[in-house]
């Protein structure tokens, strides 16, 4: 598909490519045949209808792309077929569960300093990275007890403390990570494979999601846990621009999505501090 081999595709952002080229392939499958003038949003209501409300919308951005490209760019089209079809209607929710306290202890509590999945779990913890940044994240980012990586999805910059003297009050430093990176042989990456090989973002996130069903906690994920890191950076008191920084948010309106779930009481009266008190017995952090 010559959509695939443009300057407009090879733009977008990795993570944004993946998952546009398996819906790109999906299209050709089904409509490779078909010539590109002869394309009417009839065609891409009807491949939308096969699917569920979620990945339709998914599809429908790839077509809006592959249309866009298509009638500005290639000349292809006499006008954007894509364009008029409107996205489906999808049940309301926050996305991906947002952990709370005791679900950190309990991950805690199953999951040992000397266990991989512990380390990924406090690196998570300590720099609220997507998963997609974590795999990538290593100690020759960090400069002056600063962690500084570029997050893959929006391409900003986040900054993270990474040392009890860079971290203000509101970021509740632990040592937890700074004792898996003592149980651990140093590498380039922090999330490695047994074989101390980077882990790939897709593996790891099932990796992580069964990491947390074997904790007994099921719906769990790494993203859930930068979610629940947002949250109790403003129930202790961080400013929006604080937040932002973090977690390398662009928009005020992306840092307050991120933490909705915080505390309102906690967030007014600023006496959140607890997060990081395991509630379990102290085995936990064995």
């Amino acid at each position: 598909m010559a959509f695939m081999s443009s300057a407009a595709f090879h733009n977008l952002s990795g993570s944004t490519k993946a998952y546009m080229r398996r819906n790109l392939e999906a299209i050709r499958r089904t409509w490779g045949n078909a010539k590109t003038a002869d394309l009417e949003s009839r065609h891409i209501r009807a491949d939308l209808s096969k699917l569920e409300p979620h990945p339709a919308n998914t599809r429908l951005r790839a077509w809006r792309a592959l249309c866009k490209w298509a009638f500005n760019e290639a000349a292809l089209m006499d006008n954007d077929p894509a364009a008029p079809v409107a996205r489906r209607v999808t049940p309301k929710s926050d996305g991906h569960k947002t952990w709370t306290r005791d679900e950190v202890a309990a991950f805690r509590h199953r999951w040992g300093y000397g266990t991989k999945q512990r380390l990924a779990f406090e690196l998570i913890h300590r720099t609220g990275a997507a998963i997609v940044d974590a795999c990538k994240l290593g100690p020759g980012m960090v400069r002056d007890g600063w962690l500084h990586y570029r997050r893959q999805k929006s391409g900003s910059d986040a900054v993270c403390p990474m040392t009890a003297v860079a971290s203000p009050a509101w970021f509740e430093h632990d040592d937890h990570l700074d004792k898996c990176l003592s149980a651990h042989p140093r590498h380039m990456s922090y999330i490695v494979t047994a074989s101390g090989a980077p882990r790939s973002h897709k593996a790891s996130s099932q990796w992580f999601a069964a990491a947390c069903r074997d904790a007994g906690l099921e719906g769990l994920s790494a993203h859930g846990l930068r979610k629940h890191r947002a949250s109790v950076f403003q129930e202790n008191g961080a400013t929006e621009d604080q937040r932002m920084a973090i977690l390398g948010h662009e928009t005020a309106s992306e840092a307050r999505h991120y933490s909705k779930a915080a505390d309102l009481k906690k967030t007014v009266t600023g006496t959140a501090f607890s997060n990081s008190e395991a509630k379990l017995p102290t085995s936990a952090s064995k």
